[in-house]
């Protein structure tokens, strides 16, 4: 038997069950959707739990046409996440789902991205998991610059790289801590090229 065509169920069909799911999902709006109302992921999909968390459109779609075959997904036409309408729900492979969406333009690419549409979104700076540096240990490295200690000598106090030191010193990294901290200044005139305090 092809492993493919088997059918699982994840939603138990009780009639309480089902009405439970329905008392979720609004009535039609003037697109033809209908919207779970209740729980979501953090993506926008619908969530419900029927023994698991569940996507409310995957539910929606085995309370109307039974179950899912192993291997593929349930897609929208509407494109509408939270949309639980049954005949907006289609079956197809990850690979026939990401067709549909580069077909309709919906493929997150450049000014699109999560990361240029919700910058604030990504963790930077001492948000960051990785972060060594705090903005105190920052304006002390920016301070060094110009004293004579070097990016190796600096890079060791602080344990990080000497790139990493010499891009802080550049202004390449933090660059809103570097912005706020006053540089030191070349001396134009007898001396040239040393630096004033």
């Amino acid at each position: 038997m092809d492993n493919s065509m088997i059918k699982i169920n994840v939603i138990s069909f009780r009639p309480k069950w089902a009405e439970r799911f329905l008392s979720k999902v609004s009535a039609q709006n003037e697109n033809g959707c209908m919207l779970w109302t209740a729980s979501k992921f953090q993506n926008g999909y619908g969530r419900i739990r029927a023994g698991i968390h569940v996507s409310s459109h995957r539910a929606a779609y085995e309370l109307a046409y039974g179950g899912i075959p192993i291997g593929l997904n349930v897609c929208h036409k509407c494109d509408v996440r939270a949309c639980c309408n049954p005949m907006h729900l289609f079956l197809g492979t990850h690979a026939e789902n990401m067709a549909d969406r580069e077909g309709k333009g919906r493929t997150a690419r450049g000014e699109k991205s999560g990361s240029r549409l919700y910058p604030e979104r990504l963790p930077s700076g001492e948000r960051h998991y990785r972060c060594k540096l705090t903005s105190e240990k920052i304006m002390e490295i920016i301070a060094m610059r110009g004293t004579g200690i070097s990016q190796r000598k600096a890079a060791r106090q602080f344990r990080v790289s000497k790139t990493h030191i010499g891009q802080i010193w550049s202004g390449k990294r933090r660059k809103k801590i570097h912005q706020c901290h006053v540089m030191p200044h070349v001396v134009d005139g007898p001396g040239e090229g040393r630096r004033s305090d």
